[in-house]
């Protein structure tokens, strides 16, 4: 008991404190995290490729790309947000049960 006074008295006495029950709340956010990060990848896409081939001075090839890249990009879009209702769908359904 003396020693760790001394090490309080000292300022060397230090202590680790890990609440429990915060790991499904992080996994969680992570995921949220991780659904916003898509979102704005996806966005990022549309908004540059759509200014890409707005532009009237693009070799055929780079609007090739830049329309794959968008058809694409859509259907990543449409996949994502679907994605999203079923998920809040089978998780009302899951708790009305």
């Amino acid at each position: 008991m003396n020693n760790a006074l001394k090490r309080v008295g000292d300022g060397d006495l230090r202590m680790t404190i890990r609440p429990g029950g915060f790991d499904p709340m992080l996994a969680r956010i992570e995921t949220l995290v991780d659904r916003i990060a898509f979102a704005l990848i996806v966005a990022s896409f549309v908004l540059g490729f759509s200014w890409l081939l707005a532009r009237s001075a693009i070799p055929w090839w780079l609007e090739w790309i830049a329309s794959i890249t968008l058809v694409c990009s859509f259907g990543v879009g449409v996949w994502f947000f679907l994605s999203m209702f079923w998920r809040r769908f089978r998780h009302r359904h899951h708790y009305h049960d």
